[in-house]
């Protein structure tokens, strides 16, 4: 039979075992754990340990605790080993090295997680809808997208996430922290995937195809948007007048339509507009700049929509 032990609780922000709401307030500020044969099984979540000890770690992703700080960025962690690890981002110690690429990380894990791009296997699968995965984690997560579990709350908008990642992009919203600049226009991005995404556009490369009309991508995300039109899907509706959009941006662009606000003026003529990039065609009718050339004949507009129709007179 499993048996039942309580051990000291750690913070304030105590997980009380059921059992013990008659006990005396010293009894409740402690909490128990399960002694499966020779494993320690948390009480909350039903993660198993070897040792009492890993299990008063792990005791701290649940209360949030993180006693150990950095001494140069001020950044907290749960685990001295994991405040370790972090030094050496600063320190630009990588001392965990691939023997097939010589590409170096700061952590083990890190590297373990790296050389399944090597050998490509993905052992665990997603029983629900039989995707792969490389990380016993990332099939974790992934499961939260059947399951609808958002575990993750931003403490400031209270908007929940299905991935701590997640959670920790959207953060930046409300810090408005853009640390990732491009080194072409300036232009400054809060995730390095979006600046990754950002570099597309000065280097022109569209790596995704449709496969039904051809037409070529930079992101694949832009591409499953793209497939929605041929697949007459319109799965974002407007909560006022009921129309149907195909992508997310259309409908946020639409909705300034009862909004009626129009944020963004030009400095030299003070036009508002609801959009900016309506606003960044509108300055070009001041400056003059014609950026989009025609590969056919030597004409060139200030506008890719004109753009597009004026190719069309080449067809006729």
């Amino acid at each position: 039979m499993p048996m039942k032990v309580h051990i000291p609780e750690m913070t304030d922000n105590k997980q009380l075992c059921p059992e013990m709401k008659d006990a005396s307030e010293k009894q409740k500020n402690l909490q128990f754990i399960i002694i499966d044969g020779s494993l320690f099984k948390c009480a909350i979540c039903d993660k198993k340990f070897s040792r009492k000890a890993h299990l008063k770690d792990h005791f701290l992703v649940h209360s949030g605790e993180k006693p150990f700080l950095c001494h140069i960025c001020s950044k907290g962690f749960a685990l001295k080993g994991n405040l370790i690890s972090h030094i050496k981002v600063h320190t630009g110690t990588k001392p965990y090295k691939c023997q097939a690429c010589d590409k170096e990380f700061f952590r083990n894990s890190h590297l373990k997680i790296h050389m399944s791009v090597h050998t490509r296997e993905k052992p665990f699968t997603c029983s629900i809808c039989e995707k792969v995965f490389s990380q016993k984690t990332s099939l974790k997560s992934h499961f939260l997208i059947h399951t609808g579990e958002k575990l993750y709350q931003c403490h400031i908008c209270y908007k929940s996430f299905i991935q701590s990642s997640q959670l920790r992009s959207h953060t930046l919203v409300h810090t408005q922290e853009k640390q990732f600049k491009c080194h072409l226009c300036n232009k400054a991005f809060s995730e390095r995937k979006r600046i990754k995404a950002h570099l597309l556009v000065h280097s022109g490369e569209k790596p995704f195809q449709c496969s039904i009309c051809n037409k070529w991508f930079a992101l694949k995300q832009n591409l499953r948007s793209h497939l929605s039109v041929h697949e007459g899907k319109k799965p974002f509706h407007c909560q006022i007048c009921s129309k149907g959009f195909s992508r997310k941006t259309h409908l946020k662009i639409h909705m300034s339509v009862h909004s009626r606000e129009k944020p963004f003026q030009c400095d030299i003529c003070h036009q508002g507009f609801a959009q900016k990039n309506n606003l960044m065609c509108h300055v070009l009718v001041h400056t003059g700049e014609r950026p989009f050339h025609c590969h056919l004949c030597d004409q060139s507009f200030n506008q890719k929509i004109n753009l597009k129709s004026h190719i069309q007179t080449h067809g006729k």
